[in-house]
């Protein structure tokens, strides 16, 4: 204990034997441990009690070898309290760092405790890829070294970015990801940072496409494409099936064919940066395929002679034909309308299947108008002519100057023969039955080598006929009735049905009374009288008639006188017995006494 407290006092007897002057340096370092490159504020005070340094005096802070010897200092600097000593980044990592300030007049000194210095680490940032486009991802890189060999990262950048990779990726960057970015690296303590360069991200483009809607064959594909953002400035590249390409905004594709099927796709570029988008798929129906037969003359009105053959679409077709004087028909094959005079053109149809379309026409030709004529009917007594002469009416269609043609008429009427080139349907037909009999007639009808057919039926009615002479005459006494019923038959002809008898006022000889006209009786009978002793006559003109048919006949009465004898002088006679009498009534006086033929 007494050597040590005689080698402090040995040491202070010396110095202040030696200097007066003293440096007192802050002990321990503030801020240790230290990292290379770092700067340390050394702070110091004087003690100039026992003298004052020399007008030329400076202050030199010293930073010793990682030994901590001073033969040759790392690190220098002068200037007073605080002075700033900046450690060399080359500086190894020791506990045994010390700072030693010496004055230069006079020369004093003071060092502080050991402390100890790190190396700092170092970092390379890898070069930023710039400019980008949004959507892009940003590769960070940092390549370190130095320190202790262990690092961590701390990035830090734009729209508050943080991360603790030592190559962190930004995955789909938006614009907010522009400018630089900065990585801290720490290694046993010690930092250092470096920033990137800085980059741009740029916006990108959009873009929308039009709805497209299914076409037809040969129709335009319309493409269209709306645009935005970016720079403003745009450049397009379409793409389709077929090999399809176009650099237009909105290109159009023509007469499209079913290659043309499918989607398509536009790609805008704006600053180098790209949008796309597909549209919908597009459908390009088939067309379908039609031939219309050649016509040939003559054309006419009424019959089948348009004919269409469609092929392609879907195999479903509709039709739309069109032509002169309004003609319109919706069948594959129709007939040309009823016309009323010849017209001139041709026939188109529409052929629709799947909503596309095809037509073709036909040759031009003059259209005729064929007669339609329904069956007619008729009736006529025996014997009469009956006409048949169609007109536009009743559902009757005859073009001017038709004329008529038919064979020999079925049926048991006499008369009927084959005719032709008539201007109507006239014969006279016959028949000696007492019923209808028909006559049935096939008739042609032509007009400018335009036919058609119809039936003509032609009712032949019985016609009453009375010859038969027991029907012509007949005798009665006075005041009696006579009948004329004839039968038929024996040269008769008496209609089964329908038969009656009408007659005017007789035509008389003599004084005959008790005849008058008739008319619709089923038979001719009257009750006649006269005074006469002589045969009076009565002339009748009769009509016999049956459902619309009817003949005259004359039937002569004879009306015989009715003997009387009413006379007084004829009823009675006086004689003498065993005498003759003789009775011989005479005519007159109340008597008729015929003039012939009388007997008692």
């Amino acid at each position: 204990m007494m050597k040590k407290l005689k080698t402090i006092l040995l040491f202070l007897l010396f110095n202040v034997s030696a200097y007066c002057q003293t440096i007192i340096v802050t002990s321990p370092v503030s801020g240790a441990p230290f990292c290379s490159g770092a700067t340390i504020n050394v702070t110091y005070t004087t003690n100039t009690s026992g003298g004052t340094f020399g007008g030329s005096n400076f202050f030199t802070a010293q930073l010793s070898d990682a030994t901590g010897s001073f033969t040759t200092p790392l690190a220098t600097a002068t200037g007073p309290s605080p002075i700033s000593l900046v450690i060399p980044t080359n500086a190894a990592t020791s506990s045994s760092y010390k700072i030693k300030v010496i004055s230069s007049s006079p020369i004093v000194s003071d060092s502080t405790a050991t402390f100890q210095i790190k190396i700092k680490p170092s970092v390379t940032l890898g070069n930023v890829i710039s400019p980008i486009c949004a959507g892009s991802n940003i590769s960070l890189t940092s390549a370190p070294s130095g320190g202790n060999g262990t690092f961590t990262y701390a990035w830090s950048g734009p729209n508050s970015y943080s991360s603790a990779s030592q190559n962190p990726i930004i995955t789909n960057a938006t614009t907010n990801a522009s400018g630089s970015y900065t990585v801290v690296v720490t290694s046993n303590g010690c930092t250092i940072s470096a920033s990137s360069n800085s980059l741009t991200v740029k916006p990108l483009p959009t873009v929308t496409v039009g709805s497209l809607i299914p076409i037809c064959a040969g129709s335009d594909i319309s493409l269209f494409s709306t645009a935005g953002a970016g720079n403003g400035t745009f450049t397009y590249s379409w793409t389709g099936p077929n090999s399809y390409s176009s650099a237009s905004q909105n290109p159009t594709i023509t007469n499209a064919t079913t290659n043309a099927a499918g989607t398509y796709t536009v790609l805008v570029t704006s600053n180098g940066c790209t949008a796309n988008a597909t549209t919908n798929s597009l459908t390009v129906k088939p067309l379908p395929t039609v031939s219309v037969g050649t016509l040939t003359l003559p054309v006419c009105a009424g019959i089948t002679n348009l004919v269409s053959t469609p092929g392609g679409g879907n195999g479903t077709f509709s039709y739309s034909w069109t032509g002169p004087n309004s003609f319109s028909s919706i069948l594959q094959n129709p007939t040309i309308s009823i016309t009323t005079s010849s017209v001139t053109g041709a026939y188109n149809v529409l052929v629709t299947s799947n909503g596309c379309t095809a037509s073709a026409t036909t040759n031009s030709v003059t259209t005729n108008p064929t007669p339609s004529i329904i069956f007619k009917t008729t009736s006529i007594c025996s014997g009469d002519v009956f006409s048949i002469s169609p007109t536009n009416a009743g559902g009757d269609f005859v073009p001017t100057l038709t004329t008529y043609s038919w064979s020999n008429p079925s049926g048991s009427t006499t008369g009927g023969s084959a005719q032709s080139g008539q201007s109507s349907v006239s014969q006279t037909l016959s028949h000696t039955t007492n019923t209808n009999q028909t006559a049935t007639y096939t008739v042609t009808a032509s007009s400018n080598g335009c036919t058609s057919n119809f039936t003509a039926t032609v009712t032949v009615k019985p016609l009453p006929s009375v010859t038969n002479a027991s029907d012509l005459t007949k005798s009665i006494c006075s005041g009696s009735a006579f009948t004329v019923a004839p039968a038929n038959g024996s040269g008769n002809i008496i209609p089964a049905t329908g038969l009656t008898y009408s007659w005017t006022n007789p035509t008389v000889t003599g004084s005959i009374t008790g005849g008058t006209a008739q008319s619709g009786q089923s038979n001719i009978s009257q009750t006649l009288s006269h005074l006469s002793n002589v045969n009076n006559t009565a002339t009748y003109y009769a009509t016999v008639s049956a459902n619309g048919c009817s003949t005259n006949f004359t039937s002569i009465v004879t009306v015989k006188p009715l003997p009387t004898v009413i006379n007084a002088t004829d009823l009675s006679e006086s004689i003498c017995s065993a005498s003759s009498f003789s009775i011989l009534p005479v005519n007159g006086n109340g008597n008729i006494i015929p003039s012939s033929g009388v007997t008692y």
